[in-house]
């Protein structure tokens, strides 16, 4: 079945993250080139209880974004029902670790 995307439409729009097919080397460099290219300061990385796949990405995500200069935040087994309260106050916290502030 031929793709109903334009290409100009899939060449403005971001690329997709690379699924399981890929090696958890290309999905963390994939990780850091998109936080790079948004000017990210910190990336969260939240893995709700029972999921065990992104765990394993983990150490590369984290690796591949240090070398870009960019926090990581690991938020592991996480209830289905995130509060966002408590995921504010946990940015919150590792970036004043780093000298940094949310904004407001």
């Amino acid at each position: 079945m031929a793709s109903t995307r334009s290409p100009a439409a899939s060449s403005t729009r971001p690329s997709q993250p690379p699924g399981a097919k890929h090696s958890i080397a290309e999905r963390a460099a994939h990780t850091a080139t998109r936080a790079a290219e948004l000017r990210a300061e910190l990336v969260v990385c939240v893995i709700r209880n029972g999921e065990r796949g992104p765990r394993w990405d983990a150490p590369d995500q984290r690796q591949a974004l240090a070398e870009r200069g960019i926090e990581f935040l690991l938020l592991d087994d996480q209830d289905y029902r995130i509060d966002p309260a408590v995921i504010t106050a946990r940015v919150a916290e590792a970036l004043a670790a780093t000298g940094r502030r949310l904004a407001s």
